[in-house]
């Protein structure tokens, strides 16, 4: 599976939701007021991601 060119839908058809492997960060924090608060969290993610084994970040869209 390509991930660069995966739509939405198909992304979701391909995983239930969070995982151990699979984080969901919701479009808020793409907004330029919360580049702090994006930094935090994908710095956040990134190193439980390198403590565990690796994984991917989905932004844009929230857990529910």
């Amino acid at each position: 599976m390509d991930l660069d060119k995966i739509t939405t839908d198909e992304l979701m058809g391909f995983i239930s939701g969070e995982t151990d492997k699979w984080e969901f960060k919701g479009a808020e924090l793409l907004d330029p007021k919360n580049k702090h608060d994006l930094k935090v969290k994908i710095g956040e993610q990134v190193s439980g991601f390198a403590n565990s084994g690796g994984g991917f970040i989905v932004l844009g869209i929230d857990r529910d």
